[in-house]
Formats: C-alpha cells, structure tokens, sequence
C-alpha cells in the first residue's frame, strides 16, 4: 500500500474543532495534516453561497469572541476576520402577542425580561436570573481537580452549586418560577442547546448564558470567514489542509496509533491522530471496537446524541431593518416549552428561530434585501421520509414567522431547504445532531468523552468533548486538544500556551519546525 506522507499529527475534520487544534499544533511547531471529507473547511460553521446571498447553515454568532479573536491574533491572522457586535442576545415572540428584544449585559437582559412580565412574575424573572449568577459564582471558585476528601466541605460552601449541579433547569424553575408565563420568558432561549428545560443540564444554560451575554460576535463576510482565518494560520505555518479527503481507517500497532488510511487507499503516518469528527463515527467505524475496553464503549453506548435541525435558507424584499428586530429570533408556538418539545418531537416545527444576518453585514444579500434564515430542531426520523414532508415542513415553518415579520410567506425571494439527511450529508454526523450530545445534566462537561482516548496517540476535538456545543466551545476543545497533544509529543510549547486566551498576548512568532522520526515500519492493525 503506497505510503503518501508522514506527519507529527493528523486531523480528521476541518470543523472549528479540527481547525484550531491543528493551528495551534503547526504554530507550535509540529507537521499537521487536515483531511476534510468534504469540499470545503467549516464543518458547521461553512457557508454557501446561492444567487448572490451567502447563508451561514448553522452558526449565526459567536459568544466569548474576545477569547476567540485573542487566540487569531495570537496566531497572527485576526486580521482576516473583522467583526460586528451585535448589541442583542435574541429576540423572542410568545403566544398572545407577546414579544422581547433581550439585549446584551446582564442586569440590561435581567431587568428587560422581567419589566416583560412586571409584578409579581416580573419578580420570579429576576430571582431565576439571580440563582443562575450565584451558581456561575461558586462555580467560578472551584478548583480544576479538587481532593475528594474535600469535596464534602467545597459543596457546603457553595450551597447553590452543590444544589443544581447535576439537575436539570427545570428544577430551579420549580424552586422560583410558578407563574407559567415566566417560566417561558426565563428559558426562551433553550433551543439555543437542543432540549428543552426539563432536561436541559442547569450548568451548561447557566454557562452559555454568561458568554452570550458578553456580546454576540459576527464575522463580516459570513462564518466561513472564521473558518477560513483558523485554516489560513495552518498553512501559514507550514500545515496540509487536504479537502474532498475522507478518512476510512484509523491505523493501529498494538495499543497506538500509527496514522490513517483514506478511501482513495492511500496511508498517511502520524504519531497522533486528532478526530474532530463525530465521535461514535471515529470510535466504532474508523477505528474499531476491538481496540476499545469495555468499560469505555459501555459509556459510549450509554451516550445519546441530541436532535438534528430543519432549516429553511430564504431571502425576503421586506425591510427587517425597520422592524426592531434581533439578528435572531424565537418563536414559541406554546407558553410551555414541554409542549413545544412534545412538537418538535413529534417532527412538527416548534420553538424554532429566525436568523437574519444582514441585520449584522448587509453585503450578503443584494441591496434592499435580507436573508431569513429558519432552523427548527428536528428528529432524524419524523415518521415519514424527509423527501416527502419537506416542502410542507417548510411552508408551515414559513407561515409560522408571518406573526415576526409580517407578510414574509409572501415576500420571499429565495428558498431553499435542508434536512436532516442534508446535515448528515455534510457532516456524517450520527443521526445528523446538531449538538453532539444531547446537552442533559448527566452528559455536561466531564460526563462528555474526554480528548483522551484509551489508545495512545488518539484524541478527540469538537462538540462531542468535554467542552459541549457552540462554535466557541468548538474551538476551546481545539485548544485544550493541543495542550495534550503538544504534551505527548514532549513539545514544551504547549506548556505556554494560555489556558483560556481571556488575555491578549499579541502575536507570538511561530516555533521552529519539528522533524519527529515515526516509526513506519511498525506493522498495522487493520481491520475490514
């Protein structure tokens, strides 16, 4: 079998997560190669371009951007992805006519969602938020591995922690929230991570709460323009990002990796393997069961993926601008968002949002036009073929937002569908989740898989990681990858590296290359 290359690391996937490790990894000094099986790098985060409008298909704004810009300028190409802030975190429309424009900054977004309601649930709002804010506090004194003979003692400490760390949001809504009415305002962001509050982990709402607040950041020119400024630093230092490339097997001799096999046939050795693509795909499929100890595949088993998404692509002539509205917006068919969840499981378009990123860079649609870009959650399997229910999905959603941007059923200038089977298509995702793991408090940060895997030289990046969904996390698992990569390789660089790049630190020149010898006589596992 012809051997093509041979490099420190190979990555599978040009998603956020592939992206950022491997540029950390080839600043750093090491060999990189991204093998994207698709024709173009973003994952998630690409976009496409139909008739003069360009369409982000799944991310539309990014929290915690001054981490995200600190690690671009770090690695000297944050000049390639200029922004907007947008000054709103969403919008959101409930029945009866009620509506919010929830702003950035949190006493802004508290006291916005609570004067909504006013009086006595205007109050319940404002004790919810704050129980939230106490458990980000606590949480922000615990120690990264903590003794657990002290565990007992940190708990009491930080008893609003100890009190919701492993429960589900809708737990502090029994606590606090009677009032239905509230209970909906305060959570009206749930489609944002994919379940609904009575099995949303209270931690991770809390979290994305927090960073979205920050600020939602929006690249000028599309999402794919982040992508694009993470795969110009690999290059840049010396990288291989290979498109149109999908990865068949990962190679093993005895208990490590020793590179990959593409389906064109042909073997590229690395002495680590970085999978930023799906997880059950890379363990079971790419790499095998056989080489993975029971305890650690009855975990993966155990594991469920969140649901995939529906969107509908759209342009309107329709002046949003004039409208107040937020660059995204919720629309929630009921007050209770279980029997939102019960629509959307049942394949009817729910609590589904209207993004329109025009309102942050009009230069994606034609001059007095916007983009409209609907996604609702979705099942893999709604009961009946996609192909079939498609066009009438699309229409009810459509109509649905008629009661946001009135007349817009009738004032499209562009549509476009995509499904479940479209996601999978581009990202062979299992099941086509939108979110990696479905977002429960007993699949939140630690209980996701680790970067590590049981076999030496194989790790993991992207949302199916510790870190969780959202771009930012996405990028964050990329650089607590590296870390651990640059570690095992015994390159002290990654000892520098700052843990979160909350802090500027200006670019820093690129490490002298590395030029490891790898072993390509040992002999493969391979497995059919």
């Amino acid at each position: 079998m012809k051997t093509e290359a041979e490099y420190d690391v190979v990555v599978v996937g040009a998603g956020l997560g592939g992206l950022s490790v491997a540029a950390l990894l080839a600043h750093s000094g090491e060999r990189v190669a991204v093998l994207e099986q698709g024709e173009g790098v973003g994952g998630l985060a690409h976009a496409f371009v139909r008739g003069g409008y360009t369409f982000d298909p799944a991310v539309h704004g990014i929290q915690s951007g001054e981490i995200v810009w600190n690690l671009l300028e770090y690695l000297g190409v944050d000049d390639l992805c200029p922004y907007v802030l947008s000054p709103h975190f969403y919008g959101a429309a409930f029945p009866d006519g009620v509506t919010v424009c929830a702003p950035a900054g949190w006493d802004a977004f508290v006291e916005t969602n609570a004067d909504l309601l006013g009086g006595a649930e205007g109050a319940q709002v404002r004790r919810f938020f704050q129980v939230l804010r106490d458990v980000l506090d606590e949480m922000a004194w615990l120690q990264m591995r903590a003794d657990p003979r002290a565990l007992a003692t940190m708990m009491a400490e930080r008893p609003t922690f100890a009190r919701y760390r492993s429960s589900p949001v809708s737990d502090a809504l029994d606590d606090y929230v009677p009032s239905p009415l509230a209970r909906a305002v305060c959570t009206a962001a749930w489609p944002f991570l994919g379940t609904p509050p009575s099995r949303l982990s209270l931690l991770n709402f809390a979290q994305m709460l927090n960073t979205y607040l920050e600020g939602v950041r929006y690249p000028l020119g599309s999402f794919q323009k982040l992508a694009d400024a993470f795969a110009a630093a690999v290059t840049r230092y010396g990288g291989e990002i290979h498109v149109g490339t999908p990865v068949e097997r990962i190679l093993v001799a005895g208990d490590r990796v020793t590179g990959v096999r593409t389906a064109d046939g042909v073997t590229r050795r690395a002495r680590v393997v970085v999978s930023n693509a799906d997880a059950t795909t890379t363990l079971t499929g790419m790499l095998g069961e056989e080489h993975l100890p029971e305890p650690y595949l009855r975990r993966l088993r155990r594991m469920t993926p969140s649901l995939s998404a529906f969107t509908v692509f759209a342009a309107t002539d329709l002046d949003l601008g004039s409208l107040g509205l937020a660059h995204e917006t919720f629309l929630h068919p009921h007050w209770d968002h279980e029997e939102n969840w019960r629509d959307v499981l049942a394949g009817r378009p729910a609590s589904a949002w209207m993004s329109n990123t025009t309102l942050c860079d009009p230069g994606l649609a034609p001059a007095g036009e916007h983009t409209a870009i609907l996604t609702a959650l979705a099942p893999w399997d709604p009961g009946q073929p996609w192909h079939e229910i498609k066009e009438s999905f699309a229409d009810t959603m459509i109509r649905q937002f008629d009661r946001v941007v009135p007349g817009l059923s009738d004032h499209l200038t562009y549509r476009e569908i995509g499904t479940p089977i479209t996601m999978h298509r581009f990202t062979r995702g299992t099941r086509a989740a939108m979110y990696g793991w479905e977002n429960t408090a007993n699949q939140f940060a630690n209980k996701r898989l680790p970067h590590s895997t049981p076999v030496q030289g194989l790790y993991l990046s992207g949302h199916w990681t510790e870190e969780g969904c959202s771009s930012y996390r996405a990028i964050t698992s990329g650089f607590t990858s590296a870390k651990a990569v640059l570690e095992h390789l015994g390159n002290d660089i990654g000892k520098t590296l700052p843990r979160t790049f909350r802090q500027r630190t200006g670019f820093v020149a690129p490490a002298t290359r590395n030029w490891y010898f790898v072993d390509h006589h040992a002999p493969d596992r391979e497995d059919t």
